[in-house]
């Protein structure tokens, strides 16, 4: 899966995604020649269908931005306060190192005790780059500088280490359905989202000029905390989240294709979190909606763990969906 180690290893912090996505057109490019980039930043990919009669607009999207850092303040001392973008804790920050745009590198550090720092309690923390002092920092980095993990990339025969896993793992799977793309029924719009960590903001802009009868969106789950999800035991059909119930009439359908065909899939009911669906439904009437996640495992973190059947099994998932439509 070279694709998917080069997906993860690219900087596309939430509204700052340009390297990301000039990846992905890249890569679009060599298959399609109309992509369609707004002016937020995501891009869109329309196939007409071969049927004039009752056919439906199917958007399958997938966000291509991840968490990060912001510089804030520059210490006396020359370390960095920073502020978070996306839904950061500090267990998964301290001691981590950082990487900034421009190249400059840090360490995660704190001068609390561990015992003593809120699970989300940015203030406490701050990053070491090194720098002798204030004036030595402000010569190589500025307030606003934006930074992700550094990346330890590892791979086995089954499983995927990295940062940005969430939600790298549904560009890849999007990627897949775009390169085996024959023909539809019904006119398919692929959408790579950004500023998903931040509020949903690209999919919130994009999604009421399409008009779209059916939506499914392709995203991750950190599985810690769900007993009923299993590792490795294939993508989650989305039943409901905190913040959106799915249509009956899609979850059956891939269930049945799931059962049809022997693809281990998993279901899905959480009152934790959400996806860009809950802004669909208020933006659209009448829509359709479906999740389907991969499970993870330390999501939002530099080690987040994913298995390469359960990826795979995703994408086969929806390539039958959009087939049989």
């Amino acid at each position: 899966m070279l694709q998917f180690e080069k997906l993860l290893n690219i900087f596309g912090v939430s509204g700052y995604e340009a390297d990301i996505r000039n990846y992905i057109i890249k890569n679009i490019s060599k298959l399609l020649d109309k992509i369609t980039v707004d002016n937020i930043g995501n891009i869109i990919i329309k196939f007409k269908s071969i049927n004039n009669v009752n056919n439906k607009n199917i958007v399958i999207a997938a966000h291509m931005d991840e968490v990060g850092v912001k510089v804030k303040e520059i210490k006396e001392n020359g370390n960095i306060k920073f502020s978070e973008i996306g839904s950061l804790k500090v267990r998964n920050l301290l001691m981590n190192k950082i990487i900034f745009k421009n190249g400059i590198v840090g360490v995660i550090t704190s001068d609390y005790n561990m015992r003593d720092i809120e699970p989300r309690d940015m203030e406490a923390l701050e990053i070491d780059c090194g720098f002798l002092n204030k004036n030595e920092a402000e010569k190589a980095i500025d307030i606003g500088e934006v930074g992700t993990f550094y990346n330890h990339y590892f791979e086995n025969e089954d499983t995927i280490i990295s940062k940005a896993i969430d939600n790298r793992v549904g560009c890849w799977i999007l990627l897949n359905l775009i390169e085996n793309f024959s023909v539809s029924n019904d006119d398919i719009t692929f959408i790579f989202t950004c500023q998903e960590e931040i509020g949903f903001k690209g999919m919130e802009f994009v999604i009421g000029s399409i008009t779209p009868d059916i939506v499914i969106d392709i995203d991750t789950i950190s599985i810690e905390n769900i007993r009923e999800l299993q590792f490795g035991k294939g993508p989650t059909i989305k039943i409901c989240d905190s913040l959106t119930n799915c249509s009956e009439e899609i979850i059956n359908k891939f269930k049945k294709i799931s059962k049809d065909y022997s693809i281990n899939t998993q279901l899905e009911i959480t009152d934790n979190g959400g996806t860009e669906l809950s802004v669909i439904k208020q933006k659209c009437n009448n829509v359709k909606l479906m999740g389907l996640s991969v499970p993870i495992k330390y999501g939002h973190s530099v080690n987040s763990i994913v298995n390469k059947g359960d990826i795979l099994e995703c994408a086969r998932l929806l390539n039958i969906f959009i087939k049989k439509q």
